[in-house]
């Protein structure tokens, strides 16, 4: 199977979903987007995933290469393909395919819980958010969800924190592969007006010791598996 990433900003720190495309067997490839880069045809993919990154869905001014990217994103979910978006990757998928993308009341950073939507059930992860869950989050905007979507969960500071669509794209705002070292270069690059939202936790949120590393350890896997299985069964089937 074919895998390819999108990445917004160079990240030489390993994570949840590195480890996991590291241990699979499948051919990955990677787009740059903060260099020179083009896009492979569509046909080569089997799995999109598109990973996070500090900017906004909006900043198209300035970062001129968001127009492009989106529309790649949009013509990889009409053809079918599995796209998975974590965090920015996730507020593209939600441009894409027509949602706004809005700046939140407050920032969320931290370690939040999430509360599952009853529209989940019958989806590909709904054995994995059949319960309230506790992921680390670093936003500042949030997305509506897109028309024919089904909405995976909320927060107390966010209403939508994620979805899936034609149980083939899957977008989250939190960030399940999170790691303790990643989790320190957040913190190192959240700006100072964050500390002033009820919803930012700094404190003890990076400590190495806190089990709820391992637990998102865990979750990113079943997580990935679920698609991992969404985007083989796809692939397999005739055009």
């Amino acid at each position: 199977m074919k895998i390819h990433v999108l990445h917004h900003v160079y990240l030489p720190i390993k994570h949840g979903i590195t480890a996991f495309l590291d241990a699979s067997p499948h051919d990955v490839s990677h787009t740059q987007l903060y260099e020179e880069h083009s896009f492979p045809a569509i046909s080569d993919i089997d799995w999109l995933i598109i990973m996070g990154g500090p900017m906004s869905t909006n900043d198209e001014k300035t970062l001129p290469w968001l127009t492009a990217e989106k529309a790649f994103i949009k013509s990889v979910i009409e053809a079918g393909k599995t796209v998975f978006g974590i965090c920015l990757g996730a507020q593209l998928i939600a441009d894409a395919l027509g949602a706004r993308v809005t700046t939140m009341e407050y920032p969320e950073f931290g370690w939040h819980s999430v509360s599952p939507s009853p529209d989940i059930e019958n989806t590909l992860l709904a054995d994995v958010f059949n319960q309230d869950l506790t992921f680390f989050h670093s936003h500042g905007d949030m997305f509506d969800i897109p028309m024919g979507a089904k909405k995976i969960g909320a927060s107390q500071a966010c209403p939508n924190q994620g979805f899936t669509y034609k149980n083939h794209v899957i977008a989250i705002q939190f960030h399940p592969e999170i790691t303790a070292e990643l989790a320190d270069l957040f913190t190192a690059h959240r700006d100072k007006v964050w500390q002033k939202s009820p919803f930012c936790q700094f404190e003890h949120s990076t400590d190495q010791d806190n089990p709820l590393f391992h637990s998102s350890s865990k979750l990113i896997n079943s997580i990935m598996q679920a698609i991992e299985q969404q985007a083989f069964n796809s692939s397999a089937k005739p055009d």
